[in-house]
């Protein structure tokens, strides 16, 4: 069962959900060159993502030019189809500072026999830190919407993110499994709606979060290398 958040807590979460700033993936941004980029880490913002057949990475990067802690948070619109879905988040760069806590559950993980399968990784040259981030087991659910347009969504995976020094850091988005899905990510600290370049409208962002489509959101795919 899924912890759902009490009622008392909808209006905050409508409101900030209306001061993101939306974004709609267009499919392109499939390799470290060609990423998404975050205008800024100042200003909130959506990105949401589509997956379609073959499932493929999607790369997002930005700049931080401070060693201040920056968060993304990943999830779901609000379709029961695509709750199971749980995509690798994959955090790049070469001044990245890795958190003492990711050292101690590598450890654990290389310590631990495990009959997993290898999960997908998406390509990244070398000389770069790499920090991986599953979504699958996390314990975090929290909901949030907009009740007076019927957009809501849920949140599985928090993660922050400091470097060294300033410098470029990708957020790549790794399905571990092809299927019809979509996921958000969101980024930047200010809650304050702009007009900007590539802002998605509000018919777009409801359409990406109605369950409505065909093929129909959750299905499988034929699998990898078929």
């Amino acid at each position: 069962m899924f912890p759902y958040l009490s009622l008392s807590f909808l209006p905050l979460l409508a409101a900030i959900a209306t001061a993101h700033r939306p974004h709609i993936d267009d499919g392109t941004h499939t390799s470290m060159s060609n990423a998404w980029i975050w205008p800024d880490t100042i200003y909130a913002r959506d990105y949401m993502m589509n997956f379609e057949c073959p499932s493929l990475a999607i790369f997002t990067k930005v700049f931080i030019n401070d060693t201040s802690p920056h968060t993304f948070n990943l999830g779901v619109p609000n379709i029961t189809s695509i709750y199971d879905f749980r995509p690798t988040l994959w955090i790049v760069g070469k001044t990245l500072s890795i958190p003492e806590e990711y050292h101690k559950e590598q450890a654990s993980k290389h310590n631990s026999a495990s009959t997993e399968v290898p999960r997908f990784t998406p390509y990244i040259p070398q000389g770069f830190t790499t920090l991986e981030y599953p979504s699958e087991g996390s314990s975090l659910w929290h909901g949030g919407g907009e009740s007076s347009v019927g957009i809501s969504f849920y949140t599985y995976l928090s993660v922050n993110v400091t470097v060294e020094e300033p410098g470029d850091v990708w957020a790549i988005i790794q399905p571990t499994e092809n299927r019809r899905a979509r996921v958000f990510i969101t980024l930047g600290h200010n809650e304050q709606r702009g007009d900007e370049d590539g802002e998605s409208n509000q018919l777009d962002m409801e359409a990406w979060h109605s369950p409505t489509s065909w093929p129909r959101i959750g299905s499988k795919c034929e699998p990898w290398g078929i």
